[in-house]
């Protein structure tokens, strides 16, 4: 008995299973496979995908009436069987019409082994077929051949699939094997989808982890870390302290959708034709800032924008349709020069557009998110005027932990006469709940550099260190 299923060619899709009419019963389902070439193994497969939004306007021309047309597309009618007589086979369409007045499609004919494979093992001698294109059917007549089991029927082309324009909709094959006189059904093809419409891909815009600004020596506030690996899983950023902060993730969220020409998906260079990620933030007005990057998931840099290019707190990066391939992860980042005190910036918002590259039946809608805010943390003062060891009323300063960390600080000493960094002071550990008292001449001896008091030229210190407090 024959067994017969449905296959689409090329990555399209197609299957179906066998019931024979008369007094021989038949109830075997035949697997999904994909249309090798001969000697080829064949595989499973899924079907081809076209997005819904944008085919209400593709199929039907506004101003002609006329439909675009999807294909080419080739299917595979398979069975575990070899076949001896001369045959009929009939496709039928549903969900869409065949193009008629375009070239009929190609039939080739198989022989094929009957191993769990269903290896293709050579083409048949002596095959030939007459194919006949009407809207609803497709009509294969004189099938003939010493033997054959495998059919690859190419180039079958639709036309008026409006119904595609809502996700889900798909257009589907079914069919039927007679003899040649088409009186008797040897077999029947049940009905399997070809083409099916999926939504439209979407851009994601996420926000990174919490970034926080630390304490150095000189200056102050001048690291930035984030959470783990920022739980966006591109490795860019660690735990430790360093001079780039992720602020949002974009992505897009599906590249499934191919063009109206279901040979061969789109790839991500020609699925999108123009595509922007602007930023939105105040940490562009910062100083500290030398540039922004989008940056990929494996960590290069897909796009730099310097200060020169920012503009009232915005900066837009216009990359290619690559970035984006395979739905991964960019990031913005933004990078500072770890030498300039980075201040608070309140979180901002990332904006995406992408466009469609026709002839793709895409739609990206576009996404907005949240840019994480930068938050310093710590202490943080500046005492002016403080006296030299030499003069006649020394000055001490008293450093407050009231924390729950015990934590040492960082002061350094100033000229207050010229600005000039003079050392770079030290503390002990400030215990949790904790005081220390500091001298002036403490200060200058163990400075680094150490100082050398100058009578009448007091100094401004810069404290600073990873504990919550106050300094008198």
């Amino acid at each position: 008995m024959n067994k017969y299923a449905l296959h689409v060619a090329g990555g399209a899709l197609l299957a179906t299973t066998a019931l024979v009419s008369g007094t021989v019963a038949v109830n075997a389902q035949a697997t999904i496979r994909t249309a090798p070439a001969a000697g080829a193994t064949v595989t499973n497969f899924a079907p081809a995908t076209l997005t819904a939004r944008p085919l209400a306007t593709q199929m039907i021309s506004a101003t002609t009436g006329s439909a675009a047309t999807i294909g080419p597309q080739a299917v595979t009618i398979d069975s575990t069987a070899n076949l001896f007589e001369v045959t009929t086979v009939l496709l039928d369409v549903t969900g869409a019409q065949f193009a008629t007045a375009l070239a009929a499609p190609t039939v080739s004919i198989y022989a094929q082994t009957t191993t769990g494979t269903l290896e293709i093992a050579s083409s048949a001698t002596g095959a030939n077929a007459t194919v006949t294109v009407f809207s609803q059917r497709v009509r294969i007549t004189q099938v003939s051949a010493i033997t054959w089991s495998a059919m690859v029927v190419s180039g079958l082309i639709y036309r008026e699939a409006q119904g595609l324009a809502t996700a889900g909709t798909s257009i589907a094959l079914s069919g039927s094997i007679t003899n040649a006189a088409e009186t008797s059904t040897l077999e029947s093809i049940a009905s399997r989808s070809v083409v099916t419409s999926v939504s439209a891909a979407n851009a994601e815009v996420t926000s990174g982890n919490a970034v926080a600004i630390s304490n150095t020596s000189n200056p102050q506030f001048a690291l930035v870390s984030q959470a783990g690996t920022n739980g966006l899983g591109n490795g860019l950023t660690a735990a430790a302290p360093g001079n780039s902060a992720i602020l949002s993730r974009v992505k897009v969220t599906s590249t499934l959708a191919v063009s109206t020409d279901l040979s061969a998906a789109l790839s991500a260079g020609n699925l999108l034709s123009t595509n922007e990620v602007k930023l939105t933030h105040t940490v562009l007005n910062d100083p500290a800032v030398v540039s922004a990057t989008l940056d990929s998931a494996a960590g290069g840099t897909i796009q730099t924008r310097t200060p020169g290019q920012f503009s009232a707190g915005t900066v837009t990066f216009g990359p290619a349709a690559t970035a984006f391939a395979n739905g991964g992860n960019t990031f913005v980042v933004v990078n500072f020069n770890g030498s300039t005190p980075i201040t608070n910036a309140v979180a901002g918002t990332t904006a995406t557009t992408h466009v469609a590259n026709a002839p793709a039946s895409v739609a990206i809608a576009g996404g907005s998110g949240t840019a994480v805010a930068l938050t310093r943390g710590g202490l943080n003062a500046q005492i002016n005027f403080v006296q030299p060891s030499n003069n006649a009323f020394q000055s001490f300063l008293r450093i407050a932990n009231t924390g729950g960390t015990p934590g040492a600080v960082t002061i350094t000493v100033r000229s207050s006469s010229t600005g000039a960094t003079l050392g770079t002071y030290t503390s002990p550990a400030v215990s949790a709940g904790g005081t220390i008292q500091i001298s002036a001449a403490n200060i200058e001896t163990q400075s680094v550099p150490a100082i050398t008091p100058v009578l009448g030229q007091p100094y401004d210190v810069l404290v600073s260190g990873p504990i919550t407090g106050y300094v008198q």
